[in-house]
């Protein structure tokens, strides 16, 4: 239930994301133009008052999301340990193409290694928010917030890449053996 997986808002994301929402809600919204608004008096001041409790359910993510990491990344590289490159190996030992499942292996260790880097950055950039004394930055704290939304929004998109080419290689994969079924009965 969380980036990792692909299904960002679970019960408990839901909630933090409500929280930071109406934190970031009070903030400099850009407009169209790519212009920011300048803040009143009286936002900067809603938003050192109520940032606390953003930064707590942002650490509480974290937390989650951080555990999350930890098992979906270790799931990932046992697919291409465990399963692909043995895989890969036994076709080119029995002198069956796989050039193509060569490719997809290549492309998804490059989008794994792509994983890795954004949660390195998400990981720098929520510990940075979270550490951040949000009562005399609040407009830092408001940036940094959208900072950490944008590198989460990237692990999902990176999550989706890497699920993208494992069903490319698990459908090139049933070719070959159905091609390798209809050669040798």
């Amino acid at each position: 239930m969380d980036f990792l997986s692909g299904k960002i808002l679970s019960k408990y994301s839901l909630k933090a994301l409500t929280t930071l929402s109406l934190v970031a809600a009070l903030f400099v919204i850009g407009s169209s133009a790519g212009a920011l608004r300048i803040l009143t008096e009286k936002q900067i001041e809603d938003i050192a008052s109520s940032c606390q409790s953003a930064q707590v359910e942002l650490n509480s993510l974290h937390n989650g999301d951080a555990l999350m990491r930890a098992n979906l990344g270790q799931q990932y590289e046992s697919i291409l340990n465990d399963l692909i490159v043995p895989f890969n190996s036994r076709l080119a030992n029995n002198d069956i193409d796989n050039s193509q499942l060569i490719k997809l292996s290549g492309d998804y260790r490059k989008a794994l290694d792509s994983l890795r880097e954004a949660y390195s950055q998400y990981e720098r950039v929520t510990r940075s928010t979270m550490e951040m004394n949000c009562k005399e930055q609040p407009v830092e704290f408001y940036e940094s917030v959208e900072e950490v939304r944008k590198s989460r929004s990237k692990l999902h998109k990176r999550v989706g890449t890497l699920n993208y080419y494992l069903k490319l290689y698990y459908k090139d994969f049933k070719a070959i053996k159905s091609d390798w079924e209809a050669k040798n009965g």
